[in-house]
């Protein structure tokens, strides 16, 4: 396929993206129109050339190559690259290191480049694989494994009351945590983490759809299974995290089309085909980041781990927006929204309330779209004390509250605004509140 690919300095060419025509055959990229400027085209395989790491279970894909020509482009035709230079990139949170090197120019029809000018060159990037090798399957460390078993005690007895399980994802009444468990040593925590989502209600697989496409816009959250694989191949999981992709894929097969017409009733239409499948494909892509991110997540950084696993979480959590303790703000904006609640009185509380139903701007419910991902993915929830409270609306805006702080220089001076608007006539401590550094 050809994509014309664009940025801030509006580049003028394009890339033609190939699959290959077998299925042994890789796919390539190649610039089109970099002659013009006098200058050979780009040419890049989506595996390497070079090198002792054949990349079996590693590749560019078609996107991948396109931005990388993209940027190579602009450093080729300002003269920054020249044929015979080497070059590296990494890539999967640094634990791949791609090197390149830009050969003389080939043989255009040896490789394909059969759209460029007649008269154009075409100049081969060749690149090798390096990363560490693939490790052995070992147990968890003790206490990964006494933090996963605590874990697994506290995700069980949030399930409650589940449907049959589809064929495969049955939960085992005792955890064993054995590296050859289907999907490595973490299996049982994948299978229940798994079953908040096959076993969720119509309104709640709704409401985890809704914080994943919030998450999705604010964070681009399903391009993580690359580095996933990297992690899991360090660890020795690379195999069972394959298994794990084509299981989630049979399993939402097997009960998100039963449940369309429920989940669309209200919000779409559960007869498009088109509405089904996206739907199908949404709840594929929240299975592959929270189960990948589950299967590694003794490996994972806390920061990465909390990003991944909140949103499925949250779907027991009623209208809070906090998936649990891990997922709390820092002791001192915690204790500043302690004090703004304290100060606004209970009066203030329905005031909130009632602001936020009226509120009709649409960068407002933007704005808590994007509070609402913070709250699912980061550190920065608020309960009223140290369990969740009652009041889930109370709880709900307190952690918006608590995310504004937290992420304070994420946030324009514009998006404050927006949030803080509706308030202002009302409740103008909140405004004093979220320009007070904490």
């Amino acid at each position: 396929m050809t994509n014309p690919h664009t940025d801030d300095r509006h580049p003028f060419w394009k890339v033609a993206a190939i699959f290959g025509d077998e299925e042994s055959a890789e796919d390539f990229a190649y610039t089109i129109g970099l002659h013009e400027r006098g200058v050979p085209e780009l040419w890049v395989a989506s595996r390497p050339a070079l090198g002792d790491d054949p990349g079996a279970d590693w590749h560019f894909s078609l996107r991948d190559m396109g931005l990388l020509l993209n940027k190579l482009s602009w450093e080729w035709l300002a003269g920054e690259k020249v044929v015979g230079d080497t070059f590296e990139e990494t890539y999967d949170a640094g634990l791949v290191t791609v090197r390149f090197q830009i050969d003389p120019p080939g043989d255009r029809d040896a490789l394909e480049a059969f759209q460029i000018a007649p008269e154009a060159t075409v100049v081969p990037v060749r690149w090798s694989l390096h990363r560490a090798p693939a490790g052995e399957n070992l147990p968890m460390e003790p206490a990964s494994q006494t933090a996963a078993a605590a874990r697994w005690d506290e995700l069980t007895a949030g399930l409650g009351d589940l449907p049959p399980a589809p064929e495969g994802w049955e939960l085992a009444s005792v955890p064993d945590w054995s590296p050859q468990g289907k999907y490595g040593p973490r299996t049982p925590l994948v299978t229940t983490l798994a079953a908040y989502v096959w076993g969720a209600a119509p309104d709640e697989l709704l409401a985890v759809v809704n914080a994943a496409l919030d998450i999705q816009s604010a964070k681009t959250l399903t391009r993580r299974w690359a580095t996933f694989a990297a992690i899991a191949r360090g660890a020795g999981r690379e195999g069972a995290l394959q298994l794990l992709t084509d299981d989630i894929g049979d399993l939402v097969d097997a009960f998100v089309p039963g449940m369309a017409s429920e989940v669309l009733r209200d919000v779409g239409d559960p007869e498009d085909p088109e509405e089904v499948d996206f739907l199908v494909e949404i709840v594929r892509r929240i299975l592959m980041t929270t189960l990948g991110a589950e299967a590694i997540a003794d490996l994972l950084p806390e920061e990465e781990r909390l990003e991944c696993l909140g949103f499925v979480l949250a779907i027991r959590a009623g209208s809070s927006n906090v998936p649990g303790r891990d997922w709390l703000a820092s002791d001192a904006v915690r204790a500043a929204v302690d004090d703004f609640i304290s100060d606004i009185g209970v009066v203030g509380v329905t005031v909130i309330h009632d602001c936020h139903e009226a509120a009709e701007e649409d960068e407002y419910w933007r704005v808590i779209g994007l509070l609402r991902a913070e709250n699912l993915t980061t550190a920065s929830g608020w309960w009223p004390g140290d369990e969740p409270g009652n009041d889930g609306a109370l709880q709900q805006f307190g952690s918006l509250v608590a995310a504004m702080l937290t992420h304070r220089m994420k946030f324009s001076a514009e998006e404050l605004d927006a949030f803080v608007t509706p308030y202002d006539g009302r409740i103008p401590q909140l405004r004093e509140l979220l320009n007070t550094p904490v």
